[in-house]
């Protein structure tokens, strides 16, 4: 009998990967009446307990390069990485009730057919790099950030946790999700339907 196919693996070195999960992130968030302050900027700090990568592999492999190399490469590195938030199963459920879906819909939230949410089943204490392991989760793609891989690189050398990647087909499989929810076309009236019944 085949082995099931993997759907995490944990991580705890190297570059940073699309769809790795990290937790204890904390975003620096600017306040606008900061801008005309002589006193400075002025931060308000937002705590992110899960968030996962969304930014290109081919992206962060070369921005982890040129950051090694000698001298540093300039040139070849980013100048963010894009995160959505992760969430409890539970905490998706209420996100999901607020927009108006019922219990028939959440089901479809769980097979991954509801464009706003995508679901990741437990992730087991072998494959979390922290050996903890992690109840189902959930991913809401209309909670994006951005990090600076400066401070993305200095959090985790300092509290953040790297936990977890996504698997082929199941990183793909999330990233196409994600991409298309973010390029989506609001139409101002939705096509006229000129045909039978």
């Amino acid at each position: 009998m085949a082995e099931p196919p993997r759907v995490y693996s944990p991580i705890n070195s190297g570059q940073l990967r699309q769809c790795e999960v990290v937790s204890g992130l904390v975003e620096p968030r600017a306040r606008p009446e900061g801008l005309d302050s002589n006193d400075g900027l002025i931060t308000d700090l937002k705590a992110h307990p899960l968030a996962i990568i969304m930014t290109q592999d081919c992206e962060l492999e070369g921005d982890h390069r040129a950051r090694n190399a000698d001298p540093v490469d300039l040139k070849k590195q980013i100048g963010t990485v894009v995160l959505c938030e992760v969430y409890p199963e539970e905490e998706v459920r209420a996100a999901a009730r607020e927009i108006g879906l019922n219990t028939r819909e959440w089901k479809r939230v769980r097979q991954n057919r509801e464009e706003r949410f995508h679901y990741l089943q437990p992730v087991s204490k072998e494959e979390d790099a922290v050996g903890e392991g992690l109840t189902a989760l959930g991913v809401d793609f209309k909670h994006i950030f951005a990090l600076s891989p400066e401070l993305l690189y200095y959090q985790i050398d300092q509290s953040a946790r790297r936990r977890f990647k996504l698997e082929s087909p199941y990183l793909e499989h999330l990233v196409v999700r994600f991409f298309a929810y973010q390029s989506r076309i609001a139409l101002p009236v939705p096509h006229a339907f000129n045909g039978g019944e």
